[in-house]
């Protein structure tokens, strides 16, 4: 099995950052793309929202 995929069984959830460069024919970057990807299991991540309702209303 993918390590990703036991580590959303065992932590829950997990966070990938992805970062791409974008760069002219002379290869000089011009931009940097970072793109962050949050994994959960659906059920934790509906508790986790509603901890977090639950501490913002005091």
């Amino acid at each position: 099995m993918d390590l990703k995929v036991k580590n959303v069984q065992t932590e829950h959830e997990i966070t990938i950052e992805k970062i791409t460069y974008l760069k002219n024919d002379n290869a000089q970057i011009f931009a940097e793309v970072i793109k962050t990807l949050y994994i959960a299991e659906k059920s934790f991540y509906k508790e986790k929202l509603k901890k977090r309702e639950k501490a913002m209303s005091y």
